[in-house]
């Protein structure tokens, strides 16, 4: 959480004085960032921020009544856990059992506590290829992804391809983390790269996405 505007993101989006305090918020010249967060400075400053896109996925995961239920996944291959969201799992009805997870995070942060499991089944988009898996219910994944905006270019290597999600530049929620598990059953080839800063294809059941890099510069003082 920004100490200067009070919302969720990372801090080096504020740029501080050597004592660690916010600069002047009394300077006219404001430089707006994401969801209304500002930067303000009473000397010139520069910032650049690099953003990149997440592989995300469609499947189709099977419920208690046998109805497929199509869901945005993201793919995570850093994650040891295959996650669902609370609101997925009520969609599905399918049972659950109470267990005790110890989960991981970054800087050695660790969250022990009562979750909910369930057994899943479910196929990737174009496939018919079923998973079984055991999945950890929690009330939330992440924000919607993509979390940045850009523009739905035509990408010449990309042409022709079957893509995991169709629609991976429209930021949309997230109901489902596929972790490293099933990353490596999904794997199939070698990358389709394109020019510095496109997307790269990574070859799985079906082509899925990542890697784009979007660079915002920002450059800000007072009159």
């Amino acid at each position: 959480m920004g100490k200067a505007c009070k919302d969720r993101h990372h801090t080096l989006l504020h740029v501080y004085n050597v004592n660690g305090s916010a600069l002047s918020e009394t300077s006219q010249n404001v430089v707006a960032v994401s969801r209304g967060c500002q930067l303000r400075g009473n000397k010139q400053a520069s910032l650049s921020l690099s953003l990149v896109l997440l592989s995300t996925t469609i499947i189709k995961i099977k419920s208690k009544s046998g109805k497929c239920i199509e869901c945005r996944a993201l793919i995570d291959n850093a994650s040891q856990l295959f996650l669902i969201s609370g609101k997925l799992k009520e969609k599905l009805n399918v049972p659950v059992k109470t267990e005790n997870h110890k989960i991981s995070g970054i800087n050695e942060v660790n969250a022990e506590t009562s979750l909910h499991s369930c057994t899943i089944e479910f196929t990737p988009h174009f496939s018919s290829l079923k998973f079984n898996l055991v999945a950890i219910v929690v009330n939330k994944i992440t924000s919607p992804l993509p979390n940045f905006q850009f523009e739905n270019r035509r990408f010449p290597h990309l042409k022709n391809l079957k893509l995991a999600d169709p629609n991976f530049h429209i930021s949309n929620p997230i109901d489902v983390l596929l972790g490293t598990e099933i990353y490596a059953n999904l794997l199939e080839g070698l990358p389709i790269l394109g020019p510095a800063r496109t997307p790269a294809a990574i070859p799985t059941i079906n082509w899925h996405i990542s890697s784009l890099e979007k660079s915002i510069h920002l450059l800000f003082k007072n009159p």
